[in-house]
């Protein structure tokens, strides 16, 4: 329920690189698995570049296992 905007996506995909014992990530009730606008959800959503950057970083970290 966090808007932890781009920049939160881009921190967020730092700790997921490295990450070794994460198995599932939900991102449910995030604004960015909203449609439309809602009051109750404050912040920014998360954006393009810190959605790439989250795949990014899931995909780098499966590949180093």
């Amino acid at each position: 329920m966090n808007g932890i905007g781009d920049e939160g996506g881009v921190g967020l995909a730092v700790g997921l690189r490295v990450n070794t014992r994460l198995d599932t990530l939900l991102l449910t009730g995030h604004p960015a698995s909203l449609r439309g606008s809602d009051a109750d959800h404050e912040g920014l959503p998360i954006g393009n570049t810190g959605a790439e950057a989250i795949a990014s970083a899931l995909q780098d970290n499966a590949q180093s296992r």
